[in-house]
């Protein structure tokens, strides 16, 4: 169709989107026509370039070769200009597409369009002047005003955004004077100064400007996300002072777009809001079906969504409430399906333009004689700037064979806890409203008292979280639990019923794997990071920062209380390495020491880092959950000693060789026996550990047996007795060093039978 060349989004050709396929046979020869045409038709099918029949195809069951066919289209009233489309030659059995059939709609018709009316698509198929078969498609024509909902065309929603409106100017100027007044800059400039700050700025004002004009609430109709609905025009909500939760949507992503700004719409079951783009950026597609991508750029601050609704009634929202609003309706728990999003800026690249709906060029209201007041716009957020501007490149860290083995070391697959979390009796969540203030907390010597499930506004109490949330416009169980934490008490998500147990559970099983090997094994874990595999599988979790807790308790009738542990925190090495092997996704933020706040580890920005690395992998996302659970997986206490015990396991000279100089002769392994008379000149007997008795004759072939056997290439006699070089090992470092040395001492073995085979 040359009139609409315009290649469509996917999701626009989706078979939901389309009306009906009609398929009609020629009762004596079996010809058949098949049509797959829009539900609703209005002039922003026109103005956009969105043709109403996608697919049109002539099937051929006569049992004959038929040419010189032609397709006649035209339709009942007359909103388009009849069309006739040409087919040479279809033979028997064939089917014969036409795409693209060209389809002038009449845009003075469709104009005048004042109601929803039904109307008909008619196609004829004729040869010499004969008519084969007679087909016809039923559809609804729209008023101008009217939009179809998602089943049809559902991104023209974006050409109901009309920043030209009149009207918009008015807000605009109030939006200036309301800055002014505030003690701002009171220019309208968009992105100009290139921060997050000035976008929610201008955000704020702008939402000032539209709670001044007292518009009222009115609900929309049932299930409008899907079937559509008539849509005020922002002069028209301005003059009456009455929107829906769509209209005011529109109303304030118009203002955004004609201050500079990039707004977003978004539809849930029954509802609409807006969001704005913190910094000059649009999404790689103009519908977006998925809410984890709006959710990781609000995580980001990138972007923040408004709750539209609040601006309405006798006791209006400020921004920074509809803000907090807007991120709880595309939360994982929110009771509302996500149904999609629209990128405006997207939709203007892709040529859908505004609508011209306005019958006059003067605005329908005046600038509010209300003089604007310092107090009217909050506070900014304090923004990290300049995120995705470009980064020195982190250089990776060179990987000696410590590091090799220590990586070696962790169990890639999908049985490890810190790849794959799963929640259990081992485990308890806890409800935090910050995790960075609690890690804070901790770090400064904070205990915590350990309490059963909060029974306040969860909805046994008989009082409707959502209706007070509305009426205070504040999350009141959000803090009564931060209110908790300032006592120093963390409500758990256990029934108090079974808290005690479960702790006491977890109390034994520490101190238990304490006292066998000698390493802590309970955790507070910050954060999640819920991914994906290349096979789709899934979704996994993984824990994202480990802080080394403990629990204690003065009596068993006390209660416990969390605390933390002597352990350092540290950011889940499976989980980087990974992201490495399997991904070729590298950190190197993280690699190394955890960056630090004032009063601990930057939990915070730590998250925010790993949200920017996978911002653009579709499925991952991380969520700020706060787990306590034991994790202890295979060879952690060998990983452990590499990790904490490096300098002390190289002060021994067969693991120092075994790092340093691996392919280099081990120095002294060709020595002689030490002399009898002066083995206690050369080996200090408080350093000299031996199971069973020994004279001078046996401990001198001790030390000269630990200084050549372990190194000495295979086929050389039996495996050597990683007990003759035991007595070398600090008494500090005896619970795991001892499998470090066993184990460094296989994989020289290996390395020499493979250079052994190479020669």
């Amino acid at each position: 169709m040359a009139e609409h060349g315009l290649q469509l989004p996917n999701f626009l050709l989706g078979a939901h989107n389309m009306a009906e396929r009609a398929e009609i046979k020629e009762p004596a020869g079996g010809l058949k026509i098949n049509c797959t045409a829009a539900d609703n038709v209005n002039i922003a099918f026109y103005q956009n370039a969105v043709p109403i029949v996608r697919e049109l195809a002539i099937e051929n069951g006569t049992g004959r070769d038929l040419s010189e066919l032609s397709v006649h289209l035209t339709a009942e009233p007359p909103f388009l200009t009849p069309a006739v489309s040409q087919i040479q030659y279809v033979a028997d059995r064939a089917i014969h597409h036409i795409r693209s059939p060209d389809l002038k709609l009449d845009p003075a018709f469709l104009a005048g369009v004042t109601a929803s009316r039904r109307a008909q698509l008619r196609i004829r198929v004729e040869s010499a002047g004969e008519t084969l078969i007679e087909s016809a498609v039923e559809l609804n024509l729209l008023p101008p005003s009217h939009w179809g909902g998602v089943n049809a065309a559902p991104e023209l929603l974006a050409a109901f955004v009309r920043p030209t409106d009149p009207t918009i100017d008015v807000i605009l100027r109030e939006a200036s004077g309301k800055l002014a007044a505030a003690g701002r800059h009171d220019a309208i400039d968009g992105y100009h100064k290139q921060t997050k700050a000035r976008a929610w700025e201008i955000a704020d004002a702008v939402w000032a400007a539209l709670v001044s004009h007292s518009i009222a609430y009115v609900l929309p109709p049932k299930s409008f996300e899907r079937s559509g609905q008539q849509i005020r025009g922002p002069s028209e909500i301005l003059s009456r002072k009455v929107g829906t939760c769509l209209d005011l949507t529109l109303l304030y992503a118009s203002c955004l777009e004609q201050a500079g700004l990039n707004p977003v719409l978004v539809l849930t079951e029954g509802h609409a809001f807006v969001g704005v783009w913190l910094v000059d950026e649009d999404f790689s597609s103009l519908v977006i079906d998925d809410p984890q991508m709006l959710r990781k750029r609000v995580q980001l601050d990138e972007m923040v969504l408004v709750e539209t609704t609040i601006l309405t009634g006798s006791n209006p929202g400020r921004f920074k409430q509809a803000v907090d609003a807007g991120a709880k309706l595309i939360a994982e728990e929110a009771t509302s399906e996500f149904e999609l999003a629209i990128d405006v800026k997207r939709a203007r690249s892709a040529k859908i333009r505004p609508l011209d709906l306005s019958r006059s060029g003067e605005p329908t209201i005046t600038p509010s004689g209300a003089p604007s007041v310092p107090n009217e716009l909050g506070e900014i957020p304090k923004f990290e700037e300049n995120l995705d501007k470009p980064r020195e490149d982190v250089s990776e860290r060179s990987l000696d064979r410590l590091e090799v083995w220590k990586r070696n070391l962790l169990d890639l697959t999908l049985r490890n806890r810190l790849l794959n979390f799963k929640d259990s009796k081992s485990t308890i969540g806890i409800e935090c409203p910050d995790a960075a203030i609690l890690e804070d907390k901790l770090s400064g010597g904070d205990r915590f008292k350990l309490l059963g499930r909060a029974s306040v506004l969860d909805g046994s109490d008989g009082r409707d979280t959502a209706l007070l949330a509305q009426r205070l416009q504040d999350d009141a169980r959000k803090d009564f639990i931060s209110d908790a934490m300032v006592r120093g008490e963390l409500h758990t998500a256990v029934p108090e019923t079974e808290l005690e147990g479960r702790l006491t559970d977890l109390y034994r099983a520490t101190r238990l794997a304490f006292e066998e090997g000698g390493a802590n094994i309970l955790y507070l874990c910050l954060g999640f990071l819920k991914w994906t595999p290349h096979d789709g599988a899934g979704p996994y979790r993984v824990p994202l920062i480990l802080v080394p807790v403990q629990l204690e308790r003065k009596s068993v009738r006390s209660g416990f209380r969390l605390a933390l542990h002597e352990d350092e925190a540290r950011f889940n090495p499976t989980l980087l390495q990974m992201l490495k092997q399997d991904f070729d996704l590298s950190i190197p933020e993280l690699e190394g020491e955890l960056p630090e706040d004032a009063t601990g580890v930057d939990v915070a920005g730590i998250w925010k880092t790993i949200r920017r690395h996978i911002k653009s992998i579709k499925g991952w996302e991380v969520t700020e959950q706060v787990v306590l659970a034991t994790l202890s997986f295979t060879k952690y206490l060998m990983w452990k000693d590499l990790v904490d015990r490096t300098e002390i396991l190289k002060r021994n000279s067969v693991v120092r060789h075994l790092i340093d100089t691996p392919t280099h002769t081990c120095d002294g392994s060709g020595a002689a026996f030490v002399a009898e008379h002066t083995i206690d000149q050369v080996i200090d007997p408080a350093e000299l550990f031996t199971p069973l008795s020994a004279d001078s004759s046996q401990v001198a072939r001790r030390a000269a047996w630990r200084r050549f056997r372990a190194l000495r290439p295979a086929g050389h006699g039996q495996e050597p007795d990683y007990r003759e070089y035991d007595h070398e090992l600090p008494r500090s470092s005896k619970d795991g060093s001892f499998r470090v040395a066993k184990d460094c001492c296989a994989r020289s073995r290996k390395t020499a039978n493979a250079g052994d085979r190479s020669r």
